[in-house]
């Protein structure tokens, strides 16, 4: 059990202090060791820290609300009427597969309830045979919806990230060789 409430304490946020040892070669050809680090391990709702996460989660929430908080407003009404769509569509299979439950139900238990406009001369294997296609439609919607919705928060994430990118003039290219005793190395820096 004591695993389980770890795991779940690490994907829910928790910290985990790390160290780590950095060497430096100073310009003389010395080593030079810094102190330990501690870094931290924020865990996967760290993601929705910074503007781009506040996008995200905005988007996740309530959809289309991301792209409103991009100022990106035509994207809102697409972002949510996909939502929608694909709501709508998981109804109706839903509703396809309840009516297919009950008459094979009502087939095996209830023979005088039996809906005859849906059975009408279909045997109990066919009637079976129709309620998981319509099981099987469900279940791929479900699907669909996880996608659809995850697709418009991953726009208000990104477009968000594009929005803070930066576009400047300096595109300069900085290379400086550095020699050690044992070695030779090339450090770019932009």
């Amino acid at each position: 059990m004591s695993k389980y409430v770890f795991f779940i304490v690490l994907l829910l946020g928790g910290v985990e202090s790390l160290t780590a040892q950095e060497v430096l070669i100073d310009t003389d050809s010395t080593v030079v060791q810094e102190p330990k680090k501690q870094r931290e391990f924020k865990g996967p709702l760290s993601m929705f820290s910074g503007n781009p996460g506040r996008a995200a989660l905005y988007s996740l929430i309530l959809p289309g609300a991301g792209q409103v908080y991009n100022k990106k407003y035509w994207k809102a009404p697409i972002a949510f009427l996909a939502d929608a769509s694909a709501v709508a569509v998981l109804i109706h299979n839903t509703k396809i597969y309840n009516q297919w439950n009950k008459a094979l139900d009502d087939l095996y238990n209830n023979p005088s309830e039996v809906d005859l406009e849906l059975t009408k001369g279909r045997t109990a294997q066919e009637v079976l045979d129709k309620r998981d296609k319509a099981r099987q439609f469900r279940d791929y919607t479900i699907v669909g919806v996880a996608i659809v919705h995850l697709v418009q928060v991953a726009d208000a994430f990104v477009n968000r990230h594009l929005i803070e990118f930066d576009v400047s003039d300096d595109l300069s290219l900085d290379v400086n060789l550095i020699q050690s005793i044992p070695s030779l190395g090339v450090c770019y820096t932009f």
